[in-house]
């Protein structure tokens, strides 16, 4: 309450400054269809969140999650995201406004969950199969926010566990969230 929510540059005549505040829409809460961002936040705080619970881990719930992440930004990979520049008819820059990157939304998505989730194989192993399935529909140029987080999954994983079998184990994409890079069915998980 009070604060800013837009900064005007130079000078601005009363009727154009009253035109510019009517055209703020305010709600109580905030909606996934103003900002889309703040659903996968959600989802990534439901994943972490079941990761840390005390006393009981719920890693299976992490994964329903990552799932529905992964749907989001599988979506988001080949649209093209609006720069937040909108100009006038003249071609005059007249307003702009905080866009979230590709990058932005990887890093959203990936950061904490990679650090919370690395210790629990089958979050890790949902992870790397996410990030691995990103890059197959990420265009060229979007590839490189997707390797990052691989290559610190790949890290985070061999600090979180002594034994090389369990790094190994914990490394293997597991689309399904299983856990196991055993096959637990009679079928390699791979």
């Amino acid at each position: 309450r009070g604060g800013p929510l837009f900064r005007v540059r130079g000078s601005l005549p009363e009727p154009l400054r009253s035109a510019a505040a009517l055209s703020v829409i305010l709600e109580r809460e905030r909606s996934h269809q103003c900002e889309p961002a703040f659903g996968l936040r959600k989802l990534v705080d439901v994943a972490t969140r079941s990761i840390y619970s005390s006393p009981f881990q719920d890693p299976t719930t992490s994964v329903q999650s990552i799932n529905a992440i992964h749907d989001i930004l599988r979506r988001l990979a080949r649209r093209e995201f609006p720069s937040g520049r909108h100009h006038d008819a003249h071609g005059h820059v007249r307003l702009v406004e905080r866009v979230l990157s590709w990058e932005g939304y990887v890093r959203l998505a990936f950061d904490e969950l990679r650090l919370a989730g690395a210790g629990s194989p089958q979050v890790a192993r949902r992870l790397r199969a996410a990030l691995e399935d990103l890059k197959t529909v990420a265009s060229p140029e979007r590839r490189q926010p997707l390797d990052r987080q691989l290559k610190l999954l790949d890290e985070a994983v061999r600090r979180a566990y002594a034994d090389d079998a369990d790094v190994d184990a914990a490394l293997v994409p597991d689309m399904q969230g299983i856990g196991s890079s055993q096959p637990v069915n009679g079928v390699a998980l791979n």
